[in-house]
């Protein structure tokens, strides 16, 4: 996320507002249940949000609030750049999982990563234009 970008307060932690993954604008809420027994975490691609229950929000360590926006990131990723959808649901959560977890795994053991992402960030418009230049 960028600098500057909205971020909302719960129960201690700085979650995100907004997130844009691949173009679409996914609205973060913290809510008081979610379809489903035991979902943490969920995204709704109808009315592009991802919701967050309050106990899971409260309960869970700024690094897996993390790892479970990351982790819903890869769902919307999956499905807008890279049309997957899985046949085996639970083989895919399982991967998603295990995806979220190695990029927080790769970013705390590289913060030079998450530098460059902070400069690519702050110069934001400068490499729009080299990598999106129109000819």
């Amino acid at each position: 996320m960028c600098e500057g970008e909205k971020m909302k307060e719960t129960n201690g932690k700085e979650i995100p507002k907004t997130l844009d993954i691949c173009g679409v604008t996914f609205h973060v809420e913290i809510t008081d249940k979610i379809n489903g027994d035991g979902v943490a975490c969920e995204i709704n691609y109808k009315d592009n949000k991802i919701y967050l229950t309050k106990k899971e929000a409260a309960r869970y360590s700024i690094n897996k609030v993390l790892q479970t926006l990351i982790h819903e990131s890869l769902h919307a990723i999956d499905r807008y750049a890279i049309y997957f959808e899985a046949d085996d649901k639970n083989t895919y959560e399982f991967c998603t999982k295990i995806r979220s977890t190695q990029l927080i795994q790769l970013f705390k053991h590289n913060p030079q990563l998450l530098r460059m992402l902070n400069h690519v960030c702050k110069y934001k418009e400068e490499y729009d234009n080299v990598l999106f230049r129109k000819e």
